[in-house]
């Protein structure tokens, strides 16, 4: 059995269940407990709602811009809820739309297995016009980057060196950018709370306008392929306060082995 719908946040399902499905019907699934005010991407693997498991689409628990699995990333899906994405040709992407102005935050949980090559984790980016945002890591730098375009392709990219992390450790990243204050900060996090920080404020950048033709894309974007495990996605149109934070931190940890 399949998620078909929602009628009054009530699933509404098919004929033929299947064990990820029978979870979420006797209780034994447990939805993400994130916050959900301003959530306008939001992708779950452990959710039937998002990836019942078999298929090649991971869906926005929101609205527009579900994902289409590529290079056999469906195989790659584990029971415990996350995306095994071999650093070769698995990766995840939409078909284009426009990103809403003003402020942000991306969230995702990951365990990095090998420090080589660019790797981009989770975002929505334009890769001919360079414009949006996202997540991932600079072999060059041996740093974690969080990078923003504009609109107009004035952008800023902070980087949070490796030595703050290790491989195969589950970590939260949590990227906000204020267009107000220009507030352009990196946060990660284990299952004990903040591991490293990157504060910085970009005052050349403004994305009071969107940015057109943005894809959402997770584990890779123009071959830049993420090596490791990919759990929960989601985006904000504002900038989440770092209780918020916490709180996706501590409601989602225990997925992870915290």
């Amino acid at each position: 059995m399949s998620v078909v719908g929602k009628y009054n946040g009530v699933s509404a399902y098919n004929l033929r269940p299947n064990a990820i499905d029978t979870r979420e019907m006797n209780g034994a699934y447990t939805p993400s407990q994130i916050v959900q005010t301003d959530l306008i991407y939001s992708y779950d693997p452990v959710s039937p709602s998002s990836f019942g498991g078999v298929g090649t689409t991971w869906s926005n628990l929101k609205t527009g811009a579900d994902m289409t699995l590529n290079g056999g990333m469906e195989s790659s899906y584990t029971q415990g809820g996350y995306f095994d994405l071999d650093g070769v040709n698995d990766y995840a992407t939409s078909s284009p739309f426009d990103l809403t102005s003003g402020d942000f935050t991306l969230g995702i949980w990951f365990r990095q297995n090998a420090f080589t090559g660019l790797q981009v984790f989770y975002g929505h980016w334009n890769i001919s016009g360079f414009k949006g945002m996202f997540v991932y890591y600079n072999h060059n730098l041996t740093s974690l980057g969080f990078r923003l375009e504009d609109n107009s392709g004035v952008g800023r990219v902070e980087f949070m060196d490796n030595s703050n992390y290790s491989l195969n450790t589950w970590y939260y990243a949590a990227y906000t950018w204020n267009n107000t204050t220009k507030a352009h900060n990196g946060y990660l996090y284990d299952g004990n709370g903040l591991v490293a920080s990157v504060l910085n404020t970009r005052t050349a950048v403004d994305t009071s306008v969107a940015m057109t033709d943005v894809y959402t894309f997770a584990g890779g974007d123009n071959n830049y392929y993420f090596s490791g495990d990919l759990g929960e996605c989601h985006t904000y149109n504002r900038e989440l306060s770092n209780t918020e934070i916490l709180r996706n931190l501590n409601n989602t940890k225990a997925r992870y082995g915290y």
